[in-house]
């Protein structure tokens, strides 16, 4: 693990640390404005660690020779990416954050493409047709 990923790591657990004590201790009810800014601002860190992941992945991708299969490291980075930004996503939508939600999910449908793409680069015959790979991530994105 890189310096920035945990980096990334250690600040998503404090804003959840922080987000507990304020559930926790029904301080949620007493300050709604900085329970907002809280989970704003952990859905803004998630966000951050699922772009980190998604630009490794396409590292990877970029690497590898065409002929190659998409990688088990790849998969599990698409995963990780994928997480991060659905927990986001929940965490805007718990606070009737739709613009922050948005973001998101066009970085999902981001995520998704680079997953198509990276089944589209695997074999090197250039069909017309998807395969089911292909079409399943097109349509998520």
């Amino acid at each position: 693990s890189t310096d920035l990923e945990c980096q990334l790591s250690v600040s998503c657990k404090c804003y959840e640390a922080a987000h507990e004590i304020l559930v926790f201790s029904n301080l949620k009810e007493q300050n709604p404005e900085q329970y907002t800014q809280v989970v704003k601002r952990m859905g803004n860190i998630q966000n951050e660690i699922g772009v980190f992941y998604m630009n490794q992945a396409a590292a990877l991708q970029s690497e590898r020779v065409e002929s190659k299969m998409v990688s088990t490291a790849e998969q599990q980075l698409w995963k990780k990416s994928f997480s991060y930004f659905e927990k986001g996503i929940q965490n805007f939508e718990s606070i009737d954050d739709s613009t922050n939600a948005a973001l998101l999910l066009c970085n999902m449908g981001r995520l998704m493409r680079i997953c198509a793409h990276a089944h589209c680069a695997v074999g090197g015959d250039f069909k017309r047709e998807f395969s089911p790979e292909e079409a399943l991530y097109y349509n998520k994105a």
